[in-house]
């Protein structure tokens, strides 16, 4: 929620390079919600929220096949979870 797509791509790619053959990534983040703004101001910091689309298209830009899980909380509270594999050109 902290980077911007250029560090995510990285990051993403090299958690794909360190996984074993049948290996799985899950990946949470905050989607957009109404109260990010506040938040923000809370923490003090700029957050970066990204809808599940958004984070996919990160994920298969990296070379993995990623869904939305099942257990993701959903939008209502903006959580997001992503389970991911090694694409299998990788």
């Amino acid at each position: 929620d902290h980077l911007p797509v250029r560090l995510v791509g990285s990051l993403l790619r090299w958690c794909r390079d360190q996984l074993a053959p049948g290996g799985r990534l899950v990946l949470t983040a905050m989607g957009p919600t109404p109260d990010a703004r506040f938040m923000e101001h809370l923490l003090h910091w700029p957050l970066m929220r990204r809808t599940a689309e958004e984070l996919l298209g990160l994920c298969e830009a990296a070379g993995l096949q990623a869904e939305v899980s099942d257990r993701s909380p959903g939008l209502d509270d903006g959580g997001i979870v992503i389970v991911s594999s090694r694409a299998r050109s990788h």
